[in-house]
């Protein structure tokens, strides 16, 4: 192999081990993006769908996004608000899980009822998850549909 062409061979194979490591970059980072918008939509969908009428349910779907939330990449100016709004998802839950087996007539369903409305009303929750699924609208608006 002459020189000259063993130039050719190293710039091509330089420049083909450039593109990979760009496009595996990328792709990494798409997913990362792709996790943490389905994430901040199943967030975003179990918040909206509580229904105080039906704990077990609501507990069983903040119980899922609070685990999805463990996993997933966030975007690092929005780390404090994750780590916020999982507490509070995690709090809900388990608010509303203690209230699965009372009676609504029970006297520890109201108070169980009233620890729930407290966590969802907590003003550190609410502007962490505000913050959070603004970020979602604005960054993940087309997500929903791939």
């Amino acid at each position: 192999m002459t020189r000259s062409a063993r130039q050719i061979s190293v710039r091509t194979i330089t420049t083909t081990v450039t593109v990979l490591i760009a496009f595996t970059a990328c792709s990494s980072s798409d997913k990362a993006a792709d996790d943490f918008c389905a994430t901040g939509e199943n967030l975003v969908t179990a918040l909206a769908s509580l229904d105080p009428s039906d704990p077990a349910t609501s507990a069983a779907a903040l119980s899922d996004v609070s685990s999805q939330m463990t996993t997933v990449e966030v975007p690092e100016d929005l780390t404090t608000d994750w780590k916020q709004t999982k507490l509070g998802v995690t709090e809900l839950a388990q608010a509303l899980e203690a209230m699965i087996d009372l009676d609504s007539g029970d006297p520890q369903y109201s108070e169980k009822a009233m620890t729930a409305i407290s966590v969802a009303a907590d003003t550190e929750f609410q502007q962490a998850k505000d913050r959070i699924t603004g970020h979602i609208s604005e960054q993940c608006p087309d997500r929903s549909t791939s």
